[in-house]
């Protein structure tokens, strides 16, 4: 691993030391140990005598905030002291080269170096500087090594369609530091400082959510496919307290279904408003699942999900799935969901606003059951009278005439078990409510 860290276009400092004058030697500036194609050679550099005073002038240098490495001659160890790039100073060797004292401690070269950038397809590059010196420049040390990270990056949202998308917010991440958000302009684009000399990521969190992250040309110019993820909600009908709506198949609707009565129920959805008081846009998708417990072998009517987009069908009718669009901004749409005639049977609808995912916690599901409000007359001699209790139950309608003079008392009826014919009506004349 480098010894250092720094941003690209940073001032490195850098310094070589020696125990003896090594004559005039040469700088080589290397990218990634590429001694082939060197970023710069410096030739015939001089070291001056080290009477301790240069120590200061690093200590300085630190103060400073730019970057500092040290090494030198076998005599005396390569070292490095970091100066504001975090890193911890260290010093090596003999003790005349760790010395502070104003007498002649060796040989000293302080450069500085500005750090190339990183280039478009590169994430970092691995600076290394050597010394080459001796009668033939045959001698080789390493005087420093850096890491080189870049210092921005360029973020611009669209749409699925490639379109600007302005005004997305979002996140970026790195190693060792808190994660901070940004939004961008009015044109989706954004420069991002970044924090750390580390590997980062753009992130989304709810109700965001990224597509794609793509840099085509620069790996620091980030094309980022952005979705605004509104949370969905039910406005007719709505989950039932209770937890489950009781809806009376056989019984005619007033108002599609949502009055709990009828076998057809025509949903209305729309988009809830976010603490910044977003709604939905026209054309948004709100994804459905509706799943059937399918118990009975009454099948007509078939329940199944209509009225939608990609309506679809799995586990032998069990789970349906499709789409609906608003129809304007901060609009509604609509779907429908035949619960067939099966007393007793279930059926749970989900919304969300990304497709195939449906365990959203933010959206409560509407499960509805169905059940069948009967009428019967029961008929009795008056002799019997004393021995029949009253139940209250709510009063049906009046029920149909017979032509005959009977007195009628209205009891609950008794659950009846679906025949071999699917029919869950009880047999014989009855009344009441039925969810089997």
């Amino acid at each position: 691993m480098p010894e250092d860290t720094i941003f690209e276009l940073d001032d490195y400092k850098f310094t070589f030391r020696s125990t003896k004058d090594p004559g005039k030697l040469d700088l080589y500036y290397l990218k990634n140990g590429d001694a082939s194609k060197p970023l710069k050679v410096e030739k015939d550099q001089s070291l001056k005598a080290d009477d301790g005073s240069d120590a200061d002038a690093d200590s300085s240098d630190s103060s400073s905030g730019g970057d500092s490495a040290s090494g030198g001659d076998s005599a005396a160890a390569p070292a490095r002291a970091d100066s504001g790039g975090g890193a911890s100073s260290s010093t090596a060797g003999s003790s005349a080269a760790g010395s502070s004292s104003s007498t002649p401690t060796g040989y000293i070269l302080n450069k500085t170096y500005t750090a190339p950038k990183v280039e478009a397809k590169e994430n970092n590059y691995e600076l290394t500087i050597q010394a080459k010196y001796g009668p033939t420049k045959s001698t080789v040390i390493q005087v420093a090594r850096a890491g080189v990270w870049p210092k921005q990056i360029s973020v611009h949202t669209v749409d699925a369609d490639s379109k600007d998308y302005p005004n997305a917010e979002l996140m970026l991440s790195q190693d060792g530091e808190d994660d901070f958000e940004f939004t961008t302009d009015d044109k989706g684009k954004c420069d991002v400082q970044l924090k750390a000399k580390d590997p980062y990521t753009i992130k989304a969190q709810l109700p965001w959510e990224i597509i794609s992250d793509e840099t085509p040309t620069d790996n620091r110019q980030h094309e980022v496919t952005i979705k605004y993820n509104f949370i969905p909600r039910f406005l007719s009908p709505v989950p039932a307290n209770t937890g489950v709506i009781r809806q009376y198949v056989n019984l005619d609707t007033e108002s599609d279904g949502s009055d709990g009565q009828g076998h057809t129920v025509t949903f209305t959805v729309g988009v809830k408003p976010d603490a910044k008081g977003r709604k939905g846009k026209k054309d948004d998708v709100i994804y459905i699942q509706v799943k059937y417990s399918l118990t009975s072998k009454r099948n007509d009517p078939k329940p199944a999900l209509s009225g939608c987009d990609d309506a679809a069908n799995a586990d032998g009718g069990k789970t349906y799935t499709g789409s609906v669009k608003l129809t304007d901004d901060g609009g509604t749409a609509t779907f429908t969901v035949e619960l067939g005639l099966a007393g007793g049977d279930t059926c749970e609808v989900r919304l969300s606003s990304v497709k195939d995912t449906f365990d959203d916690g933010h959206v409560t599901p509407v499960k509805i059951q169905n059940w069948r409000r009967i009428w019967y007359q029961l008929r009795y001699p008056d002799t019997m009278a004393d021995k029949l209790d009253d139940v209250d139950v709510p009063p049906p309608p009046e029920p149909p005439s017979t032509g005959t003079k009977v007195t009628v008392r209205d009891t609950p009826a008794a659950p009846a078990a679906s025949d071999a014919s699917g029919d869950d009506s009880a047999g014989g004349a009855s009344g009441g409510d039925q969810s089997a």
